[in-house]
């Protein structure tokens, strides 16, 4: 099963390891680190909301962590909130 992200993007549910609030991520990374970080997503359209952390890296979505787990919760994916982390 893939959770959209938003933009185009999907990522596999059983690679998420944590879904993090943006501005917990910007305080916790420091700024450097954030810079860089955001440099990637620079394709984006909108700023974004939410940072999810998957076996394969960081993926940034303009849909909030609230919002991303909600749609993990549905009945759709299954999922327990247990297996992973979701700070919102």
């Amino acid at each position: 099963m893939y959770l959209h992200l938003g933009d185009d993007s999907l990522v596999a549910v059983s690679s998420i390891l944590a879904i993090l609030d943006i501005e917990i991520y910007r305080e916790a990374s420091g700024n450097s680190l954030w810079k860089k970080d955001i440099a990637k997503s620079a394709a984006m359209r909108k700023e974004p909301r939410s940072v999810i952390v998957t076996d394969e890296g960081l993926y940034f979505s303009v849909i909030s962590a609230q919002s991303l787990k909600r749609r993990i919760q549905s009945p759709a994916y299954g999922v327990n909130l247990h297996d992973f982390a979701v700070q919102a």
